[in-house]
């Protein structure tokens, strides 16, 4: 069990890396209203994921134990859509990082946490990359995607928190070397692929 949880940090570390949306907006909130403004979104942002777990926890949790059949679509549609993700990486690795201009807000926290939880594609992405991790055989199904959930919103805070507070560097760096978001989205392409094809796997056996 340790395994498969250091096997979701470490996949959930590189998809937190890759740039997106989500940890752009941090940046750019810490370039423009410095770093406890760029933390607060980040803190936002994280505590968003929890909401999508609870989504999760009751979805994956009822349909597991209602319908295995549908559990293993659920699983296959899942793969399809990581794989969508593999193409989109790729195909946008060679995108320049570019930082909105956006207006700092009193109520970051708020802002971030509401701008997670209207975004679909969050609670979609769960649907994908949790199952993979779950042992179905193994502790209630409900914690086990509570926890991953926990461990999921921590490292979200932890580098999106990171990048905010050292946004200015990031931002540098990024701008300097765009060749590191190539190699970033090029390394998230791969993660999903491998990911994709494991819940393939998965859902043959089940």
């Amino acid at each position: 069990m340790i395994e498969n949880y250091i096997a979701f940090i470490g996949s959930s570390l590189i998809l937190i890396l890759a740039p997106g949306p989500d940890i752009i907006f941090a940046i750019t909130q810490g370039v423009v209203g410095g770093r406890k403004a760029g933390v607060l979104t980040a803190l936002g942002l994280s505590v968003g994921n929890l909401f999508h777990t609870l989504v999760c926890m009751l979805g994956i949790g009822l349909v597991i134990t209602t319908n295995p059949v549908l559990f293993s679509t659920i699983q296959i549609l899942g793969s399809l859509y990581l794989f969508f993700l593999a193409y989109k990486s790729f195909v946008n690795r060679n995108q320049k990082f570019k930082l909105e201009n956006e207006k700092v807000s009193k109520h970051l926290f708020y802002k971030g946490l509401i701008m997670n939880i209207l975004n679909p594609k969050v609670v979609i992405f769960f649907l994908a990359f949790f199952p993979q991790f779950i042992k179905i055989n193994s502790f209630n199904l409900s914690l086990q995607i509570l926890i991953l959930g926990i461990i999921f919103s921590l490292l979200v805070f932890i580098i999106f928190g990171s990048f905010a507070y050292f946004s200015g560097f990031i931002s540098l760096l990024f701008k300097e070397k765009p060749k590191l978001v190539t190699y970033l989205n090029i390394i998230s392409s791969i993660i999903f692929i491998a990911l994709g094809c494991k819940i393939l796997i998965l859902s043959y056996n089940t």
